[in-house]
């Protein structure tokens, strides 16, 4: 990556943007003037431009600045300079402040910046509307900016006609005419590129640009000896100027270009070596960049970051390194970090559609589709990267913008109409946040299948679509016509198994699945279809042969494994499974799935020694010390299962044991977990002076966790009140369930009416928390208040719809209020929690108030069976069965 040359727009035209250059390298050294008027320091400045001494005249112009910092002609003064040099970006900054200016000069020299910064956008906007302030050749420039934009936003049409606009009023236009030449060859229209060509090379009186153009062409073409000539007879023609200009630094850079690819090595470098001296530092930044960019690629992230974060601390400009460094963090999962950044350093004008798209989903998995909006907006109308139109499609739709957002994602089809996700979107989008128009999503998903027939994406979601609806027959009818179109379609057989297995028709599923098994018998789909199917139907035999096909396919999908482990368990056959893929994991080097499966299974059964073995494994791949992504990886996998096997020792009263473990864990690395586990331990061995100091550990890395933990240890030295504060001070700085449990306990045991009020605090805190909205609806049903305990309960089924607590209090309830609604709730309760004594008490007591005495009496005796002892459900069931 080229740090010098920048934009876009210049490996069009041939410019080099060297905007970085002034920031780091100019100062404001030099002779200090001490005139009081400030047009003496202007005069002076201008003296100095003229004759290219550009450092003069840019101390000129602060000077004139200092004495009148508003007067619009300094701040002129020093931006042209600044352009001059290259320094687009501080010209940028420095007129982008000014409010409202209609100078022609104004104009003119902030698109010019723009131009060169690659803000094509922004010199339109500026420059279209007040074109009729414009005259003669200064109108004829504004003309040529906003053609030269144009092409950077490569609409080649509109470049063609103003750039023949200017030649009309002068046809020698040397800028217009390489304009033209550069639309021409876009366009590939050869004829009229090599008229224009011929045009210039035939010019006897052609100038500095024109050479360069050519000089570049015959360089591209390998005629090395005639753009040596021109370029020779241009360098002693540029101006002398005392900082580096960036058409000096094109010529000289290009001259060197030149005599490499003709063998000439000592003479090439002489001239790099003139761009090196003036820039000194410019080579160890660069080195530096391509070193970073190296790391990058290794997936060496850290070690990336550091050096990004060196170059960006001498150049915080360059968006390059920005860009990267952002990326650093995203692959790390710091995606708010990698939000900062982009939102704080990248210009969405001037990164390509690639860093759009990756900064653009970043923002979306944030849930901020307004800065998604905000940021494509500008751009929508001309994007032809059909990826960017769908995430501008997300994000308008997010925001209600349901016009364009259809208007997005049909041009995201129109570019793309292979890509079968598009039509889902666009179905998601016609059916409106609610799903209140069906048959629009259905008609844009049978829009894809015209284009893209018997698509398994777009098949099985129109089936899954209806069956969501209850139009069972109509996904039927669709499957039915699938297969009779397509009877040798893998897919049409697919879906048919698909739509079976939804329906629970295990047989015909598995029918369908077998059937395209025919077809192609390695398809993972196909095999997964008939694993499935044999599963749910009790033919275990049958599914470990196809569990074992799948793992041979497909190894590193966790599912795979666990739904073997569930079928040979079935067979009573797990510990024959269990060694099976250990073994299987010593073959095939590090599975880090399979490894993760088995710790899960490993504590599951408080296996400890499994557990131990397989860490004993994963040791062989890891590099102490190495941050290397996929190293950072398994540390994180073999830290995840030490914490498990922690766990196991410690529910067993083997301390020692559990701290080694950790102990061993955190030396590849620090964990928040693994401390947090490391002081149960220490606490639970009465080591408190060891705790506290874990605790006063975490209070820069979590303060939230460490308040917590100060308040663990105050609770076990018997210091409650102390506990309690501590655990206050967490709830301020992080409001979770956890914390706000531990506090409800306490004022609960205390104080029942601060209790009630904490449970609203918690409540506009974490207004879906569950734990929340539970306690505070028994509270409520405690003092008979029902009607606003129904309402909280019905907020919480509709986060949770199968909590059976929730269902039997709901129940209990409506009961309370003679509401016949309180049968099917507790119906519901109890076909989740049949061996649920207390839910089928309330079912029965339910059933009997609502005349059912018979059904009451049977789920009454089911209840007492379950809990012989509890006296309230022995005399629900006496009374009813008095009033038989």
């Amino acid at each position: 990556m080229n740090l010098i040359y920048r934009a876009q727009f210049v490996k069009l035209l041939g410019y080099l943007s060297v905007a970085f250059f002034a920031a780091v390298f100019i100062s404001g050294c030099g002779v200090e003037k001490k005139e009081s008027d400030y047009q003496s320091h202007l005069d002076v400045a201008q003296s100095y431009f003229d004759s290219g001494q550009f450092r003069a005249a840019m101390i000129e112009a602060r000077n004139a600045l200092q004495k009148a910092p508003q007067n619009i002609n300094a701040q002129l003064m020093l931006a042209k300079t600044f352009n001059q040099i290259g320094s687009y970006g501080q010209t940028v900054t420095l007129l982008e402040a000014v409010e409202d200016n209609k100078q022609t000069e104004y104009l003119i020299t902030l698109s010019k910046a723009y131009l060169f910064r690659a803000k094509f956008r922004s010199a339109i906007e500026l420059l279209e509307p007040n074109l009729s302030l414009f005259e003669g050749e200064k109108l004829l420039d504004a003309i040529n900016i906003l053609a030269d934009c144009q092409v950077g936003i490569q609409q080649y049409v509109q470049a063609e006609k103003l750039y023949l606009k200017i030649l009309q009023s002068n046809p020698s236009h040397a800028k217009a005419r390489i304009g033209l030449a550069i639309v021409y060859k876009a366009q590939k229209r050869i004829d009229k590129y090599n008229e224009i060509i011929g045009d210039i090379t035939d010019n006897p009186e052609k100038g500095i640009d024109e050479k360069v153009f050519l000089a570049r062409i015959y360089t591209g073409d390998g005629e090395f000896e005639k753009a040596e000539a021109l370029l020779s007879e241009v360098l002693p023609a540029l101006p002398a100027t005392d900082i580096m200009t960036p058409e000096r630094v094109n010529v000289l850079t290009l001259m060197a270009e030149v005599l490499t690819r003709q063998g000439r090595m000592v003479e090439a470098q002489r001239y790099s070596q003139i761009v090196a001296e003036e820039f000194p530092s410019n080579d160890e930044l660069r080195q530096k960049y391509q070193d970073a960019a190296k790391l990058f690629e290794d997936k060496d992230y850290a070690a990336a970051q550091k050096l990004l974060l060196e170059i960006l601390q001498e150049a915080p400009q360059l968006e390059d390194a920005n860009v990267l460094l952002g990326m650093t963090y995203l692959l790390q999962g710091d995606t708010k970090k990698a939000d900062e950044i982009f939102e704080s350093n990248i210009d969405f004008e001037r990164v390509n559609d690639k860093v759009k798209q990756v900064v653009s989903m970043n923002s979306l998995k944030l849930n901020k589709p307004e800065a998604v909006y905000k940021q494509l907006n500008r751009f929508v109308d001309t994007i032809e990267n059909d990826r960017l139109q769908s995430i501008y499609s997300l994000s308008a739709f997010a925001l209600g913008k349901k016009v364009e957002a259809i208007a997005a994602i049909n041009k995201a089809i129109e570019i793309a109409p292979q890509n079968e996700r598009y039509y889902l979107i666009h179905a998601r989008i016609l059916a409106g946040n609610n799903f209140d128009d069906p048959e629009a999503a259905v008609n844009a998903m049978k829009k894809g299948l015209s284009i893209l027939p018997a698509n398994l994406v777009l098949s099985k979601s129109l089936v899954q679509f209806y069956l969501d609806l209850g139009r069972n027959a109509e996904a039927e009818k669709f499957v039915g016509e699938l297969k009779k179109q397509h009877p040798k379609s893998v897919n049409s057989h697919l879906i048919d198994g698909f739509f079976h297995l939804r329906i629970n028709d295990n047989n015909a599923a598995l029918k369908g699945f077998r059937q395209a098994a025919k077809i192609d018998s390695k398809h993972v789909d196909a095999i997964t279809g008939i694993a499935l199917s044999y599963l749910r139907t009790g033919q275990w035999v049958e599914a470990e042969k196809y569990y074992l096909t799948l793992i041979e396919l497909i190894p590193a999908v966790e599912a795979v494994y666990i739904q073997y482990l569930y079928v040979k368990d079935k067979l009573g056959k797990k510990a024959e499974a269990e060694k099976f893929l250990l073994t299987l994991l010593e073959k095939d080097g590090i599975n880090l799935n399979l490894f993760k499966v088995l710790a899960r299974v490993g504590v599951a059964d408080k296996n400890a020694p499994t557990i131990e073995l397989l860490l004993e494994r994963l040791k062989k791949y890891i590099e102490p010390d190495s941050s290397v992504i996929d190293n950072k990886i398994n540390i994180g996998v073999y830290q995840g299962a030490s914490i498990g096997l922690a766990d196991i020792y410690y529910q067993n009263g083997n301390m020692n044991q559990a701290r080694s473990t950790i102990t061993r864990a955190l030396d590849y690395g620090d964990s928040p977990r693994l401390q947090v586990i490391l002081f149960r331990v220490e606490v639970e061995m009465k080591n408190f002076d060891a705790a506290k100091k874990i605790a006063e550990g975490m209070i820069e890395k979590d303060n939230a966790v460490a308040q917590m933990l100060f308040g663990e240890l105050a609770h076990r030295q018997g210091d409650k009140t102390l506990a309690l504060d501590h655990y206050r001070d967490s709830w301020q700085l992080r409001k979770t369930d956890v914390i706000a449990g531990r506090i409800h306990q306490y004022l609960k045991e205390n104080d029942g009416d601060e209790a009630r009020d904490f449970e609203q605090e918690w409540l506009r805190a974490l207004p879906n928390s569950i734990a929340a909205l539970m306690h505070a609806s028994i509270s409520l049903i405690t003092q008979a208040n029902y009607v606003e305990a129904i309402e909280l309960l019905e907020k919480l089924l509709k986060i949770s719809p199968e909590d059976v607590t929730a269902l039997n209090n709901i129940a209990w309830s409506y009961n309370e209020l003679g509401d016949k609604k309180a049968l099917e709730f507790a119906k519901k309760a109890a076909s989740l929690a049949p061996e649920n004594p207390d839910v089928l008490d309330t079912y029965g007591w339910i059933l009997y108030k609502q005349g059912n005495i018979e059904e009451a009496i049977k789920v009454l005796e089911s209840a007492v069976k379950l809990s012989p002892n509890n006296s309230v459900i022995k005399a629900h069931l006496e009374e009813v069965k008095q009033r038989r």
